[in-house]
């Protein structure tokens, strides 16, 4: 049995780690590892993001004219998937669907997985990658900028704290 599935924060999530992360070609242990940062395993966990309506201008995006920005520019669930990035991927759903473990995880894994494709074209070390897809996966591209020092290395670092403990 894997380290991770001694975590009680994830105790009622075993199989949808495991299925969310295998279908995205990722490792479950690295998926619990960002649930238990991203939300203590908690799967009702809910973060407005204002400033990320304002940045990205969503009142004027037809996509999003009229909708409630406090729904709309949140992340949501065990993985705190933004509503808007989940939506871009294909969830026709409601933003709130993101707390059911199975649909946040399936958008977080694979949002997860493209952070990391992308960090992948990078000339770095496999830490120096995978520090680089988490803090995309965290803050986005722009946060991450490319190994081995992106902005926002501490988010990195407290995911690889989880994963050590998990192996």
């Amino acid at each position: 049995m894997a380290a991770w599935f001694l975590h009680p924060e994830l105790k009622f999530y075993h199989a949808d780690i495991d299925a969310a992360a295998t279908g995205a070609g990722l490792d479950p242990s690295l998926v619990a590892a960002v649930c238990l940062t991203e939300s203590s395993g908690y799967t009702a966990a809910y973060r407005y993001e204002p400033l990320f309506w304002a940045r990205y201008h969503l009142a004027e995006n037809p996509a999003y004219t009229g909708r409630n920005p406090r729904r709309w520019s949140a992340s949501y669930g065990l993985m705190q998937i933004l509503a808007t990035t989940a939506k871009e991927a294909g969830h026709v759903g409601l933003p709130e669907a993101l707390f059911q473990p199975e649909i946040g995880l399936r958008y977080g894994c694979g949002h997860l997985a493209k952070c990391l494709a992308w960090a992948s074209q990078f000339k770095a070390s496999d830490r120096d990658t995978l520090i680089a897809a988490l803090a995309a996966y965290n803050g986005g591209r722009s946060s991450a900028q490319k190994p081995p020092n992106p902005r926002n290395i501490a988010y990195s670092l407290r995911v690889l704290k989880h994963l050590e403990k998990m192996a």
